[in-house]
This record gives structure tokens, C-alpha cells and sequence, in this order.
């Protein structure tokens, strides 16, 4: 079984997981529902970098653990749509498995950097 981490897309299909996160342990950005990490691609001959969002965890026995989910689908909608020089591109997203906490996805935005 590969140790790489399972991805899974808003119509159902899984993969592999493709980024790299540049370092984990220090994001480059915090807020209230979320951090952001720089990332590139795995095994990738490019200087290309990404910024990924990872979407923190709610407690489950929280009411609103579904508003989080509705306010994260709803962000990403907003940004797979809009197109302007001032609002950031979504270029990916997906659940991605927690490999600390067996049987839990986290959401997964990918931008450019």
C-alpha cells in the first residue's frame, strides 16, 4: 500500500496527492477556519509554487460543523467563478486524508503563489 496521502474530488474520483508542502511546520498565513502553506509540485523539475489553504478541523459534536462546510463549499464556488485581477485563482481543490487522524478528510485549496 503507498504511503502517499488519498485525495478526493468534488465528483467523486480519487488520486494521489501531487504538492509538496515547503514547510509545514510554518504556514504562511493563519485565520479563524484555516492556514495557508507554500507548496510545489512533487517530483517537479519547476519552480513553480502554490499557496494551499488547508481548512482546520471542527469539533464533530459542533453545531456548526455544517455552517463551516456550507461557508468553505461556498468560498470555493466564489472563487472557481470570478474572474479578476484582484481575486485569487482557485486552481484546485480537494479532501485530502488526515495521516494523523485515520478516517478524517480535510478540505484542500490550491492557488497560485
Amino acid at each position: 500500500m503507498s504511503s502517499e496521502p488519498n485525495v478526493r474530488y468534488e465528483d467523486g474520483t480519487e488520486g494521489v496527492w501531487i504538492y509538496q508542502l515547503v514547510n509545514p511546520y510554518n504556514p504562511i498565513g493563519e485565520g479563524s477556519y484555516a492556514r495557508v502553506y507554500e507548496a510545489k509540485l512533487k517530483n517537479s523539475p519547476s519552480e513553480e509554487f502554490f499557496a494551499i489553504k488547508i481548512f482546520k478541523l471542527l469539533d464533530h459534536s459542533s453545531d456548526s460543523e455544517e455552517n463551516h462546510k456550507k461557508s468553505i463549499d461556498k468560498e470555493i464556488k466564489l472563487l472557481k467563478e470570478l474572474q479578476h485581477p484582484n481575486i485569487v485563482k482557485c486552481l484546485d481543490n480537494f479532501w485530502c486524508q488526515n495521516k494523523h487522524l485515520p478516517g478524517c478528510w480535510q478540505r484542500w485549496l490550491v492557488m497560485p503563489f
